[in-house]
């Protein structure tokens, strides 16, 4: 998307730029549709003395999709990783950084003993 500023320009451009700096959603508006949802991902600008009073800024916009997480419980068949599955009906589960951890402290105990 194109724009040129010609007088106050500096006000508008300070907007635009704020508006990329923060990532804030916008909704842009031409003669033929609307698209909500979008977001400024690059602001770079032309300067030439040829044109002393204009700027042209040439955005790049992207649009924003959100989408709503899915709950459920995976069976080992359903995965690709069995450890991925669902662990309700496997009881309690040690995590592998505590495993980790544990045997690290078990060999420091081990080295001071030497």
């Amino acid at each position: 998307m194109s724009l040129i500023f010609i007088a106050g320009y500096r006000d508008t451009h300070a907007r635009i730029k704020a508006a990329y700096e923060e990532a804030r959603l916008l909704t842009i508006q031409t003669k033929t549709s609307t698209y909500p949802n979008m977001v400024i991902t690059a602001l770079p600008h032309e300067e030439t003395t040829d044109y002393w009073d204009v700027i042209l800024v040439n955005l790049k916009l992207e649009e924003a999709r959100f989408i709503q997480p899915q709950k459920g419980t995976l069976s080992i068949q359903d995965v690709l990783n069995s450890a991925d599955a669902s662990t309700l009906n496997r009881g309690s589960q040690q995590s592998i950084l505590s495993t980790i951890n544990e045997v690290a402290r078990v060999v420091d105990y081990f080295k001071t003993y030497r």
